[in-house]
């Protein structure tokens, strides 16, 4: 406890009094500001402005145009590019011989570790989005697997000289681990005309 002037301050007078000061100075601050601030919004052209803002956006429109015709071959080649290189692993026609066969095996067993390990780490989330989310991501890495290897397995069969339809063989349990061993060791053309 102080005396101020004559009155008998506590110090939580004292600091509320402090308070209410720095207040009232930073309302006044803020007051003076703001005053400027609309003299400073009166003064501005509006004609000036609305026209400095349209030959802005012509300025980016014509930009955007620019950028567009520079880059959109480039960009459509490279799509084109990418749709040449991945389109044959999803296609049921043409044959694979047996390295190309095991690589696109391996490539699809990692791609779904990947996807799985996303999935794992979406799936412990709280966040009932994210958990969604990771379930699709599983549903849709297991269909694009399971497309890549049978396509694969089908082009294989050809190649080995037997009929597409032993791809069916991979579905069956007990079977598919024989017509895999078959698929992995079987050379090309091994069976061919023999009416497999």
């Amino acid at each position: 406890m102080f005396s101020v002037f004559g009155y008998s301050l506590t110090v939580e007078d004292f600091v509320l009094i402090w308070f209410l000061l720095v207040m009232a100075i930073l309302g006044w601050v803020l007051i003076r500001g703001l005053l400027r601030l609309t003299r400073q919004v009166r003064q501005i052209d509006r004609r000036k402005l609305v026209a400095d803002v349209s030959a802005a956006v012509s300025n980016a429109a014509t930009s955007a145009e620019a950028a567009k015709s520079r880059y959109e071959p480039g960009i459509s080649d490279g799509i084109a590019a990418i749709r040449t290189r991945i389109a044959p692993h999803f296609a049921f026609t043409g044959r694979v011989a047996r390295r190309q066969y095991l690589l696109t095996q391996v490539t699809s067993g990692l791609g779904l570790g990947v996807a799985l390990v996303v999935a794992e780490g979406l799936l412990d989330s709280r966040d009932l989005l994210f958990q969604s989310f990771g379930i699709v991501l599983v549903l849709v890495a297991l269909g694009l697997v399971m497309w890549v290897v049978l396509a694969a397995s089908a082009k294989r069969m050809r190649d080995t000289g037997v009929t597409d339809w032993w791809v069916l063989a991979l579905l069956v349990p007990a079977l598919n681990l024989a017509a895999y061993a078959f698929l992995f060791l079987v050379p090309t053309d091994e069976f061919e005309g023999r009416g497999l």
